[in-house]
């Protein structure tokens, strides 16, 4: 009798074990979703606001706007989204289920970023003359008339967008721990807003071309960090300043922030890089490269980072209580998410780049073979969709044991490999041999945290996390061949309009038919999707 009353007991427990599982699972999918929605948004209004780039400046502008946004932008990652959301965030979250001094905590890292992005804000304005050579080939965009001075004087403008962009970085982190994502996601659609407004008004600031792009950059930055202060404010989170920079909780986080720092700038280096290697190459290389990453950031940023972000809280919190179990399985669960989404995306940008390049970014400033060239990169980046997102859904498991030197060592050996491989495949195929050098460094990444996440985090079954894909191959034989039709009625000498037409048919054909199919052959995935139109709909 009692062994009976025993076994109820443990199957009750287990039981209440797997429905907490299901229900993080799914709740880290909806929170993933709600981020997702609002990048969305931004990600299509940043589209929007590239192509009026290259419709209203001429592709030498776009080149010295785009090498002077590479700047600022690697300092943003580098001390603001990527230090805080690896080393901040997790000692918050661990501080808060404990309530044991997370304001104390949060003021203080606000008060150091702050002080740090505003005095190296500073520094880029004033010393950018002596910066830039280390970057660009300035010997070879001196050639082009005014291309070196646009360069420089849009990079000094936009340098200050670190300290506004920091600001921004830290409300978004502070709001994830507090599980708010939409807005965080959505913020930087007010950015691009912005921008747009600007780009369209082009108000003359005074006789320089282009010099309304880096000013609308600070317009656009000021809007987005509001947005999230404001956010703060209404659920009363905003901290209190504070100058505790010897406190034993902030020295840990400065102390975990050191490796990743020096990982996440190793990861942002393979982009300034690039901006060298580009800068070297025919003029528009920059921009060309610039739209092919965007192209390619529209389902990454939807789907990794957004899985991303929400994964890292509800792995710290398992991580916090010993659950190595559950801490395994939302991995798994996340990562299969991850390709269900990927491959189907994967597939469309290999198939459609040339439609999609076309539809986003044909104007009079970029021909049809400059086109083709960002088609031409962007199928070869549709390769590290796969690839990229396994290794950032990876990397957060990592972060949430709190272990950040692992990623900082990888990533500067990833640096090393692309350092000496670019420069020859470059010389064998020009820029293609540019972003095959980077997706081989991409590949070799992936193999090396994989390798390590056995030894340092906890032992993942290679079968089990690849085990998915199959299955999903055979699902997207609808979208390959959908993808193909497309492209040949695309190709049919007709209209612009009708070409894209065409495409926009194709494209959500694919997106039905695949849904439909994942949903007859009962995909766990259709279920998410299936409860977040129910509660649409009431």
């Amino acid at each position: 009798m009692s062994n009976k009353a025993s076994d109820k007991d443990e199957n009750s427990k287990t039981s209440s074990l797997n429905s907490n599982l299901s229900k993080s699972k799914a709740s880290v999918s909806k929170l993933a979703g709600l981020m997702s929605l609002g990048t969305l948004i931004s990600r299509v209004l940043g589209f929007i606001r590239d192509r009026l780039v290259v419709q209203f400046f001429d592709v030498q502008v776009a080149d010295a706007f785009y090498a002077a946004y590479r700047l600022p932008n690697f300092f943003r990652v580098l001390l603001g989204e990527g230090a805080l959301s690896v080393s901040f965030l997790p000692a918050y979250i661990e501080l808060k289920e404990k309530n044991q001094g997370e304001k104390q905590l949060a003021g203080t890292v606000w008060t150091f970023l702050s002080l740090l992005s505003a005095t190296i804000s500073a520094l880029g304005v004033f010393y950018m003359v002596d910066f830039l050579p280390y970057i660009i080939d300035v010997e070879k965009i001196s050639l082009v008339p005014m291309k070196y001075e646009s360069t420089l004087l849009f990079s000094q403008i936009m340098f200050s967008y670190l300290f506004l962009v920091s600001q921004f970085a830290f409300f978004m982190s502070l709001l994830n721990s507090h599980d708010e994502f939409f807005f965080p996601g959505l913020a930087p659609a007010f950015y691009n807003l912005i921008v747009i407004i600007v780009i369209i008004t082009r108000p003359e600031f005074y006789d320089f071309e282009g010099i309304s792009l880096p000013i609308a950059v600070i317009f656009g930055g000021v809007g987005q960090a509001l947005i999230l202060i404001f956010k703060s404010y209404r659920l009363k989170i905003i901290p209190k300043p504070n100058f505790l920079f010897f406190d034993p909780n902030f020295l840990k986080v400065i102390k975990r922030a050191v490796p990743s720092i020096m990982g996440i700038g190793a990861i942002q280096f393979l982009g300034v890089l690039n901006l060298g290697f580009a800068s070297s190459l025919e003029a528009g290389s920059i921009t060309y490269l610039y739209l092919a990453d965007r192209l390619l950031e529209l389902p990454q940023s939807i789907l990794a980072i957004s899985l991303g972000a929400a994964l890292l809280p509800r792995l710290t919190s398992y991580w916090a209580k010993d659950d190595q179990t559950s801490f395994r399985d939302q991995i798994l669960e996340t990562t299969e998410t991850y390709y269900f989404l990927a491959i189907p995306s994967a597939i469309g940008l290999w198939f459609l780049a040339e439609p999609l390049v076309t539809l986003l970014f044909a104007t009079k400033n970029l021909n049809q073979q400059s086109l083709q060239i960002t088609a031409s990169i962007v199928q070869v980046y549709a390769f590290t969709l796969l690839i990229n997102g396994t290794s950032k859904l990876m990397l957060q498991g990592f972060y949430a044991v709190k272990n950040t030197l692992y990623p900082a060592l990888a990533s500067c050996l990833i640096i090393l490999i692309h350092f000496f491989l670019a420069p020859y495949l470059m010389g064998e195929y020009g820029l293609q041999g540019l972003v095959l050098s980077t997706v081989i460094s991409s590949t070799i990444a992936l193999i090396i945290t994989f390798v390590a996440f056995q030894f340092y985090v906890t032992k993942l079954s290679l079968l089990r996390l690849f085990r998915p894909i199959p299955a999903l191959v055979l699902l997207n034989i609808s979208t390959v061949i959908i993808c193909i039709a497309t492209q040949y009625f695309w190709s049919s000498e007709t209209s612009l309009l009708i070409k894209n037409m065409y495409l926009l048919i194709g494209v959500l054909a694919s997106v039905i038919v695949y849904f439909f199919l994942a949903y007859i052959n009962h995909f766990e995935q259709t279920k998410v999707i299936n409860s977040i139109i129910k509660r649409i709909k009431k």
